[in-house]
């Protein structure tokens, strides 16, 4: 000990050249700050470890350290692991729940059908509201077959074929939420600060009313399971109820949760609220109790002295250790947040469940003993059905949400109880289940070489299944009712005199140039093919849903983009545009990947590539369309990726290449973000930029003599383009086709 602590005094300046030094910055852990600190390498008690050892501790106080209080920290970067690989596992969740959310809503609206009589049409909907849909999908394959064979499709069996779509959409929204709660949670737990004078992100800061859910819980609360449609509306123009559709903002949407900040990134939230100099109040930072533990404990267990104490909590920060445990304080608070949000969502979904039973047997009464067609009953009717569909969309999304939470919740319960079982295992007790320390439960694509870009989970892990359980109905429901109907009616689909579809909103190339038929404003684009007119929900880069299928399949096993694009590059693997079908994504086969400043620093160290090119604008800062990142006056404070900032600093060949022509301002600025040695490189109008990149960085004679494979020579390089702009990445022939150049499409706040 008394070596390492006449090392740490440091009186002839040995400590700091042994100790690790930081890239370029030729930083040690002696310099760290709040306001440098993400320029330090970190999540690994290795790091820590190295810097221990290089300040000269004696192996037998680092075994003491390591079996006795910093277990804990050790114990946190497992759980940081493990939270970083979940968490990406659950954004490949969300983005195939948008994907089939997609489906949903277009099989909603094109199942939708419109009786001329009204009163059929309300009794029809009714009479599929209150039927169980086990009854509902037999009496629909009754209806098909009818169909065939030449008979006409009653309303009921039209309305049959909608309730079950628009019950797995509202299932489906249910969870699509839940999982995006999780992702967004889970991602701003990841994003706590590594200084104890950092600030906590906004969505943790607003638990639980930064939750979709918890947002959809307190919005059905306001609401009366009985009212319909109009009395709403009249309850709403004298302030006492809310109309309101599910609760909270679909596909995505986060229009409801800006007062708890959700509408901002977490990391370009906290950028833009303070500046570096701005001191964080003490409520909004993270909890050092956790770091004040191990430290009391060091120095009351093992008997440090505070000298040596101080340099270990500059180690812990620089290194991650103060956030890896401030991870598991947050994160045991979170499940405390989802323990409290079950029995609300329980206790809701009751009252709307007591009120629906009540109304069918309402229902079923009033049917036996009222005949069609009374005219001063017209309006209830129509208000008694947007009762019902209503009290049918808040269970239905409630339950969902709720199944979707308790899953997320036994496995954020499952990651902390594996803290708990690290430590016994460290102290000898054998581990009885999976919650080992040998065992890894999540694994997401990060590593390129070894093609693992998919998710591996659990066995036992449901919340896949559930994302993707809406599929089964598509594929038995309701897309071969849209190709019988499609058959039976063409495409696009006619008004008929027996019935029509209007939430379609297509219509055939002789009903819009029919002067007497009002188009309505949505209807305003027109496909390519079948020259329909349609609104957005059917149009694809100018091409409707059903002619990309027939596209599809006529372009099989060719490079041809569908969509005749002239720049693009398709990939031949699953046969998508990288332009035209955006987001699509190829890390294995067109080395082009899509992410945020997270994807691109697990990129960075699983490829280690020896170039790294960062685009500007969008990408590195927040500027756009060729802006000095500056401050100027009036204007927003312009702010760096702190992601990207830091893979950029621990590179040692960072470059930023952009269009922007501010090009001493880019290099002020990023001086002023701790990055003075990164070089800026403008590209000149009309040059693509990998062109730009070959000719600044690839040196053919250079890579000509590696690949003689003469003796003595250099590896040729390899490098990362990353660019918030597809069409940068896939312009230029060489980027696509050269194997030592990987791409990343850059999307803040994934």
């Amino acid at each position: 000990m008394e070596e390492f602590l006449d090392a740490l005094r440091d009186e002839d300046g040995r400590l700091r050249q042994a100790l690790p030094v930081e890239g370029a910055s030729g930083l040690t852990v002696l310099d760290c700050h709040c306001g440098n600190v993400l320029l330090f390498s970190q999540g690994s008690w290795d790091l820590v470890r190295n810097d221990l050892l290089a300040a000269k501790l004696p192996t037998h106080l680092l075994a003491q350290l390591e079996d006795g209080p910093c277990a804990a920290v050790m114990d946190a970067f497992d759980l940081r692991r493990e939270l970083v690989n979940y968490k990406k596992v659950l954004l490949h969740l969300y983005a195939e729940a948008r994907r089939i959310e997609g489906d949903l809503q277009r099989g909603m609206a094109f199942t939708f059908w419109q009786d001329p009589d009204i009163d059929t049409d309300m009794m029809a909907h009714l009479t599929a509201n209150f039927e169980p849909e086990e009854d509902m999908l037999g009496k629909i394959a009754t209806g098909e077959t009818l169909s065939a064979q030449g008979g006409e499709v009653p309303v009921v069996h039209h309305k049959r074929l909608y309730m079950v779509v628009s019950r797995a959409l509202m299932r489906h929204r249910g969870i699509e939420r839940a999982v995006h709660d999780a992702r967004d949670i889970l991602k701003a737990i990841c994003l706590t600060p590594r200084h104890p004078e950092g600030q906590r992100p906004r969505k943790l800061r607003g638990l639980p009313m930064s939750l979709y859910v918890d947002q959809a819980v307190r919005s059905a609360s306001t609401m009366d399971p009985t009212l319909g449609r109009k009395d709403r509306n009249a309850a709403s123009a004298e302030g006492s109820d809310t109309p309101d559709s599910d609760g909270a903002p679909s596909n995505g949407a986060k229009g409801g949760a800006a007062a708890a900040g959700a509408a901002m990134p977490d990391g370009a939230a906290a950028a833009a609220a303070e500046s570096a100099d701005d001191a964080v109040p003490l409520e909004e930072r993270a909890s050092r109790k956790p770091l004040d533990a191990v430290l009391s404990a060091v120095r009351g267990d093992l008997g440090w002295p505070a000298a040596a104490v101080a340099f270990l909590e500059q180690c812990l920060i620089a290194r991650g250790g103060f956030k890896a445990l401030a991870m598991v304080s947050e994160l045991r608070a979170y499940h405390t947040v989802l323990q409290d949000l079950e029995p609300r969502i329980r206790s809701a979904i009751g009252r709307f469940r007591a009120a629906d039973t009540a109304e069918q047997v309402r229902w079923r009464s009033w049917s036996r003993d009222s005949a069609v067609g009374d005219a001063d009953r017209q309006f209830d009717l129509g208000n008694w059905l947007s009762a019902a569909v209503l009290r049918g969309r808040q269970i239905l999304v409630l339950e969902s949400a709720e199944a979707a939470n308790v899953e997320h919740s036994r496995w954020v319960n499952r990651l902390l109880t594996r803290v708990d079982r690290l430590a016994a295992e460290r102290r000898g007790v054998a581990a009885s289940d999976d919650c080992g320390a040998a065992v890894r439960l999540f694994v997401a694509g990060d590593n390129i070489r070894r093609q693992l870009s998919c998710a591996n989970v659990p066995k036992d892990f449901l919340l896949g299944g559930m994302t993707t359980a809406p599929r089964g109905v598509l594929r038995a429901v309701v897309q071969p009712a849209i190709d019988a109907a499609i058959v039976r009616e063409g495409w696009p689909p006619r008004a008929r005199a027996g019935g029509s579809r209007p939430r379609v909103r297509a219509y055939s190339a002789a009903a819009a140039a029919d002067i007497a038929t009002p188009l309505p404003p949505s209807a305003r684009h027109t496909c390519a093919d079948c020259s329909g007119r349609f609104d957005s929900v059917w149009v694809h880069a100018g091409v409707c849903a059903v002619c990309i299928e027939a596209r599809r399949c006529a372009a099989i096993g060719t490079p041809k983009c569908i969509f005749d694009c002239k720049l693009a590059e398709r990939c031949p693997h699953a046969g998508r545009c990288f332009v035209c079908d955006t987001p699509h994504s190829c890390e294995d086969g067109c080395r082009l990947g899509r992410g945020d400043g997270e994807t691109v620093c697990a990129t960075v160290n699983v490829l280690q590539p020896t170039l790294l090119c960062l685009d500007f604008d969008r990408t590195l800062c927040t500027t756009r369309n060729g802006g000095t990142p500056l401050p100027q006056s009036g204007r927003v404070k312009h702010t760096i990726d702190s992601e990207l900032k830091a893979a950029a600093a621990l590179h040692p060949s960072a470059h930023v290449v952009t269009r922007n022509s501010y090009k001493a301002d880019i290099e002020a600025f990023l001086q002023q973000e701790g990055l003075p040695n990164m070089r800026v490189h403008v590209v000149p109008k009309k040059v693509p930029k990998g062109k730009f990149i070959f000719d600044t960085f690839f040196d053919a004679k250079v890579d000509a003599v590696a690949e003689s494979g003469e003796a003595g020579t250099v590896q040729p390089m390899t490098c990362l383009f990353v660019d918030d702009d597809i069409r940068e990445l896939v312009m230029d022939p060489w980027l696509r086709t050269d194997p030592r150049v990987h791409r990343i499409h850059f999307v803040r706040a994934l």
